[in-house]
């Protein structure tokens, strides 16, 4: 299948043009131009999502977040692939305060200790492994 062929199936499945352009990697305009002058309008279906990695359509679970990938294999590839999308801005870095070496923790500004084990050693005087 072509690529003309695919962004016409999943526009009538129902996406829009941003999603079309990342689950085949390919230009947001090249989506529309191609739909606009095919007059290809986006389908009125039920699944309206699709998993950016392998295309199986998602099943939503009402009053849940909605999906994006299949399964965690997927996600995990997509992102994995992707890397230079991934939002690296809540690694910090910071000292600790036991053996004074240097590390990074993801999301958490707040943290002291490189591990656990520095945290026993410094609280509790004493390596508690």
């Amino acid at each position: 299948m072509n690529k003309k062929e695919e962004i016409i199936k999943l526009r009538r499945n129902g996406l829009g043009y941003k999603r079309i352009a990342m689950i085949l990697d390919i230009s947001p305009n090249t989506v529309k131009s191609i739909c606009q002058r095919g007059e290809i309008d986006k389908g009125l279906t039920a699944a309206t999502n699709v998993c950016p990695v392998c295309g199986e359509i998602l099943k939503q679970t009402k009053g849940k977040r909605q999906k994006k990938y299949c399964s965690d294999a997927c996600r995990m590839k997509w992102w994995n692939s992707h890397l230079d999308k991934v939002n690296r801005q809540s690694y910090t870095s910071h000292q600790c305060l036991n053996c004074q070496k240097m590390f990074q923790s993801y999301a958490n500004s707040e943290r002291k200790y490189c591990c656990h084990s520095c945290y026993i050693a410094s609280r509790f005087g004493g390596n508690h492994d």
